[in-house]
């Protein structure tokens, strides 16, 4: 796994910290308020720290100055940078680098967008100990910080189709987890530093970064990325056998769910995300279906075949709704995203029906797909190197050095 491909620089990414933010505090020093021509339409005083509150309801964006002596509200245009003489922006007092962006658009009913601008190789330094712990062993927090920054180039280079997307990136789950400033440290700069560049493309073929999928515990087998979200991704052709995370806090666990608590969540998920696909034929109203429907049984499809793979494919949910019932399919990532991933921690589990409810015994914790970070640990912890533990969850993948 080794390659070079000459890039000059470190991209920029920008990450989206909030979606619809109404008001928040932003502080710093010098702070420079510019719109989207870059021409300075406010600006505070260099001497002393600056705190402004941005207002995003309605149709206008405002900014009102909390620093004594000074009052009044400016009304602004839909798109304003922030930065500072510092280069640290506080956005409610948690430090970020660089240059906050705020956009009050149109396509959004309420609050604005945050993005945080900023270096590619300065984000995984916020990132290492939100994502993982820069005091694992070194070989294998080099490895996740060469997964992120594969992941998190992918991601700029797709944001690209979209002209009218604001961010690359989202500093959660959704993506990858980024804390700001406030999770830095030496060893995560210091680790950062000496992977810099180091991307995984997804063949010896290809120049482009992989979107190199980890998380946290596989189980003991890794899960391929259309079995999850429904489609291919390059780079990942076959499942991998993972004898490293058995010590896992998450290897293993389980959860009683009462009937009633399975349809509070499954109903509330639905009437914010809207009715699955499938569901569509079967169901003519998801409103109606949220205020009268009930659960009556939930079951394996069985098109599983736990033989062959154990995180499970698709659930059979059976409502009684207007007299009659009405079976619907539902994936298990689905499933699991609409319990709460915090609870139904994989889709490799089993379920029992007990009185009133379900009893889930299941491995591991995350999707599944790419990297298995405890086992990255254990790996590093054995003495394993960096291109080892990249070669055993990516096999497939070529390491090259693009910066």
């Amino acid at each position: 796994m080794a390659a070079r491909l000459g890039h000059p620089v470190a991209p920029r990414i920008r990450v989206r910290l909030e979606a619809k933010k109404e008001s928040f505090d932003l502080s710093g020093f010098q702070l420079k308020i510019t719109d989207h021509r870059g021409r300075s339409v406010a600006g505070q005083s260099a001497v002393s720290k600056s705190t402004i509150r941005v207002h995003c309801s309605g149709d206008q964006l405002k900014v009102q100055s909390l620093d004594p002596g000074k009052t009044g509200i400016a009304l602004l245009p839909e798109k304003i940078q922030i930065e500072s003489a510092t280069g640290v922006v506080r956005l409610e007092n948690v430090p970020h680098r660089d240059r906050l962006v705020i956009y009050h658009a149109k396509g959004l009913s309420r609050g604005c967008e945050v993005v945080n601008e900023m270096d590619l190789e300065e984000y995984l330094e916020g990132l290492v100990n939100a994502e993982f712990s820069a005091k694992w062993s070194s070989e294998a927090v080099m490895a996740q910080i060469v997964a992120a920054r594969s992941y998190a180039l992918f991601q700029i280079h797709a944001a690209k189709a979209n002209p009218a997307k604001h961010f690359d990136i989202e500093s959660t789950v959704k993506d990858q987890v980024y804390g700001g400033m406030l999770k830095e440290d030496a060893e995560a700069t210091r680790l950062v530093s000496a992977t810099r560049g180091m991307v995984l493309s997804a063949s010896r073929f290809s120049s482009k970064a992989m979107k190199a999928f980890y998380h946290s515990t596989c189980g003991g087998l890794t899960e391929l990325p259309e079995k999850v979200w429904g489609s291919s991704e390059p780079g990942f052709h076959s499942r991998v056998r993972c004898e490293h995370c058995k010590s896992s806090p998450r290897f293993s666990w389980s959860l009683s769910v009462s009937l009633s608590d399975l349809q509070k969540r499954i109903l509330d998920a639905m009437k914010k995300e809207g009715l699955p696909r499938d569901w569509e034929k079967v169901i003519s109203s998801a409103e109606e279906f949220s205020k009268s429907a009930r659960l009556e049984n939930v079951a394996v499809s069985g098109a599983n075949h736990p033989a062959q793979n154990h995180r499970l494919d698709d659930l059979i949910l059976t409502w009684r709704w207007k007299g009659g019932r009405k079976i619907v399919p539902l994936s298990a990532h689905t499933f699991r995203m609409w319990m709460g991933p915090d609870q139904i921690r994989s889709t490799a589990f089993s379920m029992t029906a007990k009185p009133n409810g379900y009893f889930f015994k299941g491995l591991g914790n995350g999707h599944g797909v790419g990297m298995c970070q405890w086992g990255a640990k254990v790996m590093a912890e054995k003495g394993k190197k960096m291109s080892e533990i990249l070669s055993l969850y990516y096999p497939d993948a070529t390491l090259r050095k693009f910066w």
